[in-house]
């Protein structure tokens, strides 16, 4: 499933999870994720900071957003 930032709510993550669906949904660079084994909030740009143009990571720890367990990716297609 694909969705766009408007999605990214907790209540729909939750049910995304609870039902098993692997998904995709955009979030924003300002966007802030929490650590579950430090417990620190991070900014979600910050753990992408090293793409450059044209590259692409998938970030292989588990993350909450909104509350909710997910995975994290992300790519770069132009300069800021």
């Amino acid at each position: 499933m694909l969705a766009d930032r408007e999605f990214v709510g907790e209540h729909w993550l939750a049910f995304l999870n609870g039902q098993g669906l692997r998904y995709h949904i955009r979030i924003r660079e300002n966007f802030y994720v929490k650590d579950p084994r430090s417990g620190k909030i991070l900014k979600a740009s910050w753990l992408f900071s090293d793409l450059k143009i044209g590259t692409s990571k998938f970030l292989h720890r588990i993350f909450y957003v909104n509350r909710q367990l997910c995975y994290l990716s992300a790519s770069k297609i132009k300069n800021k």
